[in-house]
């Protein structure tokens, strides 16, 4: 997983998956692009909206069913609308 987060020209993205196999694919593909970086992996929902307080994403990759994680896509999405993001 890159950690690049500093880069303003770096489209910073949290993966919220439960599946290994598709974070696997998806952190593969990411490596190969110089203008991406992830700036977290989990399939946790409460861990998530932690790594948005502490990353600030551009874009979040959301799998709404997070059957071997914690939580779900829309108890993610309720928590980042009681966030309080300056975007």
């Amino acid at each position: 997983m890159n950690t690049n987060e500093n880069n303003e020209n770096i489209l910073t993205i949290l993966l919220v998956e439960d599946d290994k196999s598709a974070c696997d694919e998806i952190e593969e593909y990411v490596d190969t692009c110089d203008n991406v970086c992830l700036v977290g992996i989990t399939g946790n929902s409460n861990e998530a909206l932690d790594l948005v307080k502490h990353h600030l994403p551009d874009a979040v990759i959301l799998d709404l069913e997070l059957h071997h994680g914690g939580g779900n896509g829309l108890l993610f999405l309720l928590g980042l609308s009681q966030m309080d993001l300056s975007y």
